[in-house]
């Protein structure tokens, strides 16, 4: 985890253009409030807090905390095989690759269960989880109006009371205050 840390941290420096946003996240698994916040000067790493409703296992409450790193995509900071196909100024949209690790917690008040060798293990009712996340994604900031768009996917995995899920796609559209 120290290792990973070290990695995000250490990235490239690049321009986000927000320090906060506040909006909603819709997920294949869960689904809720997301606020993003940039802890930097060159708005590039951040804490990003989600909590809501999650679908897992008969459903319940959850909450992720995640550190992140978001990079723009351009030309100048890709691979040698992107920079050919972002070679042309009308792909140089404002759009930006987002990674990270985290944290998460979850409460589930009816019949929470897990999968073990094929068969349905029944943890009971009112069990707490939690475990580690990782993200990563890309997210378009409108240059208009001040929204962006972001697509993810969120693998996690919970060590105390492991659910039957192990991946979330979701989408997110926040407000943000330059």
């Amino acid at each position: 985890m120290l290792a990973l840390a070290a990695i995000i941290f250490s990235a490239g420096v690049c321009n986000a253009q927000y320090e906060t946003g506040v909006g909603l996240r819709a997920g294949k698994v869960s689904s809720g409030i997301d606020v993003k916040h940039f802890l930097n000067p060159e708005f590039t790493i951040g804490l990003e807090l989600l909590t809501g409703y999650t679908l897992e296992a008969n459903g319940g409450y959850f909450a992720k905390l995640l550190c992140i790193k978001q990079i723009p995509i351009r030309k100048s900071n890709l691979p040698f095989p992107l920079t050919k196909i972002f070679r042309q100024s009308r792909l140089q949209i404002p759009l930006k690759f987002i990674y990270g690790a985290g944290i998460h917690a979850g409460y589930f008040e009816n019949r929470y269960y897990t999968i073990r060798h094929n068969e349905i293990f029944v943890y009971g009712d009112q069990i707490m989880s939690a475990g580690i996340d990782a993200t990563c994604g890309f997210e378009y900031n409108t240059r208009k109006l001040p929204f962006t768009i972001g697509i993810d996917a969120t693998p996690f995995y919970s060590f105390y009371n492991p659910g039957p899920e192990w991946l979330d796609l979701g989408v997110n559209v926040r407000y943000i205050f330059r």
